[in-house]
């Protein structure tokens, strides 16, 4: 969890890293927003104010040329209505066309300069319209995989909570189930006491009662009689059969039970089995043995047959406080083995197969938790798989906003590089306007010998006209000749 405190209250509270992540989302989409904002303002500012500069600086250098232009016809037509010589004529003839070559020049010029102008507005359009829609795309995309994994995520938590309730059901279910077959055990175990019990004062005077009990039968079929008996209420899935298979040991001996004991739950699998071993005092003869003295070789056939528990079912020792007092336990002699006499036979082996079967449910129980942390395991393996998978988006969502913010750049850095073109060419056209300012007809004749040479013819018949204006009538009045020498001098003097 992450800490959070609000700016205007000062609260604090806390949020998972998913809502975390996507609070830091939307931050983010409006800072990008407000950042594309304020630079694409100041570039479109200063695109129309570099396009209205070169239109206003065009307009203006068009308007001095047009000007000077309409002064030099102007100046040109006076010198052409003056001027009577046909010479003069030719020449300002030529001049008419290479003024016409100027004005198409500078149309070109001009037309050229707005297509240029064009161009690069349609240009800078272009990138601006690709910009937003690089921009635009690179949004939605971050959004739409912000959202899809946000929406996969929340999907998930919420199945793993309903599957965590479930599990907590269930759990609570098994306690319960648990808790009532502890309670049966103990009910069974206390009951067992009882029987064990009432039974102690009968051990004195046992073997009276089995005289006339176990006259015409052995102490393996009273125990199979006893078995036969509850086999089909107490003991449906087990089995009480004649071990008649010898087994040689280490020792090179060949040796067998009496009965071998096993039940199996409802799948067919077994859960418990006992190897039994039935010794008769009558048996045994003048030379009586105790009851420990056969409990070695009962370990030697469990181990042999794969038995998990072994009992002595023993009428040995008939006076013996330890044996008389019921079922006792003499694991600490060999593992899982006990000595009972014959009255506890049916108790003994309903006592060992309840243990087990409660142990076979808590191995199912531990093998279902096992089954499910491993689903839980698999779960936060997916998580982190998407956190991962998550974090590369967001890495090249923010690569590409970086790549945008480049593009940006670069653009602006275009522009400046057009407004210097602009400037350039204002140089280029002022330099243009000081050329066409400072033409004149001594310049134009300045490299053309034959015009030269008809000037000086020009000005040799002015001379000549001076001197017939000197050879004047005595009167001092002047003829009309003369005054139109003078005239057409003055004009001449003047072109």
């Amino acid at each position: 969890m992450i800490e959070i405190t609000c700016p205007n209250c000062g609260h604090t509270f806390e949020e998972d890293d998913t809502k975390y992540q996507g609070i830091i989302q939307q931050i983010r989409d409006q800072e990008f927003e407000k950042e594309l904002r304020r630079r694409m303002e100041p570039m479109d500012e200063a695109r129309r104010q570099a396009v209205a500069a070169a239109r206003s600086e065009a307009a203006a250098a068009e308007r001095a040329k047009i000007a000077s232009e309409q002064q030099e016809a102007a100046r040109r037509n006076a010198e052409e209505l003056t001027s009577r010589d046909s010479r003069i004529a030719a020449l300002e003839q030529q001049l008419k066309g290479e003024r016409s070559e100027a004005e198409a020049r500078r149309r070109a010029d001009v037309a050229a300069k707005d297509a240029r102008i064009a161009a690069l507005e349609q240009q800078l359009r272009s990138q601006q319209e690709t910009a937003a829609s690089s921009q635009a795309l690179a949004v939605a995309n971050a959004r739409s995989e912000s959202q899809a994994a946000s929406a996969e995520l929340e999907r998930r938590l919420l199945l793993e909570r309903q599957k965590a309730e479930r599990l907590e059901g269930e759990l609570d279910r098994q306690k319960e189930v648990l808790a009532r077959q502890k309670e049966d055990s103990q009910r069974a175990t206390k009951e067992l006491l009882d029987l064990k019990d009432a039974e102690i004062e009968r051990l004195r005077d046992f073997k009276q009662q089995l005289s006339t009990k176990m006259l015409g039968e052995t102490l393996e079929q009273h125990c199979q009689n006893e078995f036969n008996r509850l086999r089909t209420t107490a003991f449906r899935t087990a089995t009480f059969e004649k071990d008649n298979a010898a087994v040689a040991g280490e020792d090179g001996r060949a040796t067998k039970g009496d009965y071998i004991f096993r039940d199996f739950d409802e799948d067919g699998h077994e859960f418990v089995s006992i190897m039994f071993d039935m010794k008769n005092e009558a048996d045994e003869g003048a030379s009586k043995r105790t009851n420990e003295s056969h409990l070695k070789k009962l370990d030697a056939d469990r181990r042999k047959k794969g038995c998990e528990y072994a009992v002595l079912v023993s009428t040995l020792e008939p006076n013996s406080d330890l044996y008389n007092q019921g079922i006792v336990d003499v694991s600490y002699l060999y593992p899982k083995m006990y000595v009972i006499r014959p009255q506890f036979f049916v108790p003994l082996i309903t006592l060992l197969r309840d243990a087990n079967r409660q142990s076979l449910d808590l191995r199912r129980e531990l093998a279902k938790a096992r089954a499910e942390s491993i689903d839980i395991t698999n779960f936060e393996a997916a998580l982190a798989e998407f956190q991962s998978g998550f974090s590369r988006n967001v890495e090249n969502a923010s690569k590409r906003f970086d790549k945008a913010m480049d593009d940006i750049d670069s653009a602006i850095r275009l522009l400046e590089r057009i407004k210097e073109s602009f400037r350039l060419t204002q140089r280029h056209l002022n330099a243009a306007n000081s050329k066409a300012d400072s033409l004149s007809i001594k310049r134009l004749t300045r490299d053309s010998p034959l015009l030269a040479e008809r000037f000086e013819e020009l000005h040799r018949e002015q001379a000549e006209g001076k001197s017939q204006e000197g050879a004047a009538p005595a009167d001092g009045t002047p003829s009309e000749d003369a005054g139109a020498s003078g005239a057409g001098e003055t004009e001449a003097t003047h072109a």
